[in-house]
């Protein structure tokens, strides 16, 4: 019998305005993305990695990601790093109009 890792489900995407350019998202994701409506925007242009922390912190699954209930924390740098190459990605190539990750899976550790 294996024992699978703990897993939490975020969603990351990004969508174009004809106004203000790519805005980056980050929320709850897998099968409640749409349920619980826990997403935070942000502008991708100067995007940084104090950016993409406070974005996530201001989602509700920022808490489950610290570790709930005696867990541990989930990879939170690795979700900020997914953010920031997201945000260079998308600043690189202005062809790409949408994207969604869903979903964004990090592992808790231990």
């Amino acid at each position: 019998f294996k024992q699978e890792k703990k897993v939490n489900e975020s969603i990351i995407g990004m969508s174009r305005d004809a106004q203000f350019g790519p805005l980056i998202m980050i929320g709850s994701g897998g099968i409640y993305a749409n349920f619980l409506k826990d997403v935070s925007f942000a502008l991708s242009y100067k995007f940084t990695r104090d950016n993409a922390a406070e974005m996530l912190q201001k989602t509700k699954i920022f808490s489950l990601l610290q570790g709930v209930r005696g867990e541990s924390s989930s990879d939170i740098e690795s979700i900020i790093e997914v953010l920031l190459r997201l945000s260079q990605l998308v600043n690189d190539f202005p062809d790409i109009m949408e994207l969604d990750i869903n979903p964004l899976l990090s592992f808790i550790k231990g």
